[in-house]
This record gives C-alpha cells, structure tokens and sequence, in this order.
C-alpha cells in the first residue's frame, strides 16, 4: 500500500530474473520460458491493478459485485457437485469431481480479501452470507487442499487472540523452517506420519504424496544450490538424476511436479531460490505488521491458508494459481471510494 522501496523493487527483480537464468541448464528452456510467462503474466496484471486502485480507487459497489460474484460461483459449484453436473452433461463437457478443485481453491483464497473489502463490521448480513456459501462449498469439494487452506484459516484465527507481535513471530518461524527443511521433507513426513493418519486420509492420495515428495526431496537434495533449472519438473523422469533415485519411488518422477509448491523451488531453483522465498516471506510479514488491523488480520489468515495451500498441492508456476493469490493480494491493498466522495464534484 506504499511505494516499495530500493531494497524490495530488487528482491522481486531478482525473483523475476533469476529463473530466466536456470533456463541455461534446464532440460527444456522453451518449455522453461513458456511457464515463466504464464507466471509473471498474472503476477504483473495485480501489480498494475494496485497501481491503478492507487491512482483512482474503485466505485463503491464494486465490494457488493464482487462478493456476489463468488456467491454464485460458490452455489453453482455446490449444485453441479451435489446434482451430479447437470451443467457438465448439457454441454457435454468431461465430468469428474476433480473439475471444481481449482475454482474452489480460488474462491476460497478471495474470500478474506473480499469480506476485508466489504468491512465485517459494516455490512455483517452480506458477509455472513458469503461465508456460508463459500465455506460449505470448500467442505463438500474433493479439494482436499482447500480442506486444508480453511484448518489453517481457522488455526491463524484463533492464534489471532495472542498478540500480533508474537504470532507474527511464530508464523513467520514456522514458514522458513518449512521452506529450509524441502530436501528432507519425503523423509520427515515418513518418519513422522502415522500409518493410521495416511490410511485415514487415502481419499486425499496421501500415500502417493509421501512417494512423490520422497522422490522428488531426493532431486533437492542432488541439486541443493542452482536446482535443476526453471520448470523442469514435468521432464525429470527425463533428467540424468533419475537414474540415481530410489527406485522405490523413482516412478513418481512422471508426475510432472511435487505437488508442494516449496519443494518444487528446491529442485528448480535450488537454495537460491529458497532463499528468496524466505526475504519474501520477511517482507510480507513486515507489511503486514504495519498494516491496518483489520487488513493484518485477514492478511496474515490469507497467507498462512495458501502456504498450507501450496504445501499439498498443485503446480508452483501454473497461472490460474499465480493469479487467485496475487489477486487476493491485490485486494488487500484495496480501499472503494466513499459514497461522499462519489457525489462530490471533480
């Protein structure tokens, strides 16, 4: 919400710069320079939405449209899941449970940037109505990792009743351990996990997981300072260091990435990479200690449900998720204008 200064403008030029880099030792660079733009693409559009939200804030109606918006994609997700795609069969597109997953995750991420647009305190009954037809909507999903974003949600929430300065600590902590520990991850999770705890989550493919996070910690661990190069996870089951993976696992290289958007930073781009995600990291949490209470609060919930998000789940560069969190950002930073200041002259 302010200008940036020198020290952050070079960090996120770094993280945009860096990864072109890796391109000279990837496996694919076209493949490479491809990912990067379907990355910084939806990442550079929420930047310029700040910057124009800045210059001319928005009209008033525009939190009421947005929260409308994703009452009614929350509703027709909910009716397709619970009616078995009515929609789907009409138009006689491919059917599966697993469609919805990305949507829902997305709605999910947008909806405590939005109820933060609206103002909890002032229009209580809309939002009241758009968590009860957002939160329904993650519970009955397949997403098992929008499952997991709200446990983190409500987890962040009731750490929120300890003073910030402490809590802020504590995640902040908690996510560069979490970062650090990517090339054993596979191995902590096995040692760690029950077999009751992965048996009782095998709708979630825990099971398959652990062998994918295994196999590709095992990557990390081979390449701990540059990585492998930029988006080379899709073809590491091509890569020369396939060879030298447990076998027990070595087929989970197919699967294109790790599904933990931390580890998948350590086999790309190496201790570098998880370097920058940590000065990230810092820097959100010390804009969020200088934000307004009631954007600190929504903020710190926000990042905490898309880590826990992204340490399950889906690609690290794919757009569509690039997008839902930058734009969930970008909403953080947003401020209507008045209704006195609509009626005022120019």
């Amino acid at each position: 919400m302010r200008i940036p200064r020198k020290g952050v403008l070079v960090l996120l030029l770094c993280g945009i710069a860096y990864p072109l880099v890796t391109l000279g030792w990837a496996m694919k660079p076209a493949v490479g320079l491809f990912s990067w733009g379907e990355a910084v693409l939806p990442a550079a559009s929420s930047a310029i939405l700040i910057l124009s939200w800045r210059a001319a804030p928005p009209p008033r109606w525009l939190a009421g449209a947005l929260a409308m918006a994703l009452m009614i994609a929350a509703a027709l997700i909910a009716a397709e899941l619970l009616l078995h795609f009515p929609l789907r069969h009409v138009l006689r597109d491919r059917v599966g449970t697993f469609i919805h997953n990305r949507p829902t995750v997305t709605l999910f991420l947008l909806l405590g940037p939005v109820i933060a647009v609206l103002g909890l305190r002032k229009r209580r009954t809309l939002c009241l109505a758009l968590l009860l037809t957002t939160v329904p909507t993650v519970l009955i999903s397949d997403s098992e990792a929008a499952k997991l974003g709200l446990l983190a949600a409500v987890g962040t929430v009731a750490l929120s009743y300890a003073p910030f300065a402490w809590v802020r600590r504590f995640l902040t902590v908690a996510l560069l351990c979490l970062v650090w520990v990517q090339p054993f991850f596979g191995s902590i999770v096995v040692r760690s996990m029950p077999d009751s705890v992965v048996e009782a989550t095998k709708g979630a493919h825990t099971r398959e997981r652990i062998a994918l996070w295994q196999a590709f910690s095992d990557v990390a661990r081979r390449y701990p300072i540059l990585g492998t190069g930029f988006a080379s996870s899709p073809h590491m089951d091509h890569h020369p260091v396939a060879a030298d993976i447990d076998p027990a696992y070595r087929e989970m290289l197919k699967v294109g990435h790790p599904h933990n958007a931390f580890l998948q930073v350590w086999v790309e781009l190496g201790a570098v990479g998880a370097l920058w995600v940590s000065l990230l990291i810092l820097w959100v949490m010390g804009c969020l200690a200088k934000a307004p209470d009631d954007i600190r609060g929504v903020g710190l919930m926000t990042l905490m449900s898309a880590s826990a998000i992204a340490l399950v789940s889906h690609g690290a560069w794919q757009g569509w998720w690039i997008s839902a969190v930058t734009l969930a950002a970008a909403l953080l930073t947003l401020r209507p204008k008045s209704r006195k200041s609509e009626q005022s002259p120019e």
